[in-house]
């Protein structure tokens, strides 16, 4: 299912190895568009046939105050809002499981990088109704089960591939398929 039909803006041209590795990174990769994703049945979203999660890497400062992003791992009401305002080439896919990413904060006069611990969703976890969630629930039990949420938990119980059965091997790790001498008898 694409969420749209508008093309898709950027190809990315990595290697498998190099698009494993750019997206376990802490910083991720860019998406220009939601066209480079797609959203599975079960609304979770996937880059290149691996499922992946999604943030805003560069993030306001007001003042004393920055915004605090979210990552996202369904295709919740935040990102088709963010999809409906023109917004959405704001986002970094990854497939981190600690939690930890690279986030700009952007402040009037100059910016700063840092490592962040950033929280899930909330709506994703709504949408997925994953471990029972529901917006319905009082905000202390919502809050908590935010803070109890883990990627390694969810990437077992949605694993990366979302497929059944993936190949032992990739281009960079494939042994040479060489025949034996017999093979002719």
């Amino acid at each position: 299912q694409r969420p749209d039909q508008e093309p898709a803006i950027a190809i990315d041209r990595r290697s498998e190895f190099e698009l494993e590795k750019a997206l376990g990174s802490f910083e991720g990769v860019e998406i220009d568009s939601l066209n480079d994703l797609e959203v599975l049945p079960d609304h979770t979203l996937t880059y290149k046939g691996r499922r992946v999660l999604l943030y805003i890497r560069d993030v306001a400062s007001y003042g004393d105050r920055e915004a605090n992003p979210r990552f996202h791992v369904a295709h919740c009401g935040k990102l088709q809002e963010m999809k409906q305002q023109g917004r959405f080439n704001r986002y970094v896919i990854s497939t981190r499981l600690d939690g930890q990413f690279t986030v700009n904060v952007m402040g009037q006069t100059q910016r700063s990088t840092r490592i962040q611990s950033l929280s899930v969703c909330q709506m994703c976890l709504g949408k997925l109704r994953y471990d029972g969630f529901s917006m319905e629930m009082r905000r202390p039990n919502r809050k908590t089960a935010v803070s109890r949420f883990a990627l390694q938990d969810f990437f077992s119980k949605y694993p990366i591939s979302p497929h059944a059965m993936t190949p032992d091997y990739d281009s960079e790790n494939s042994p040479v398929n060489e025949y034996n001498p017999n093979f002719q008898d």
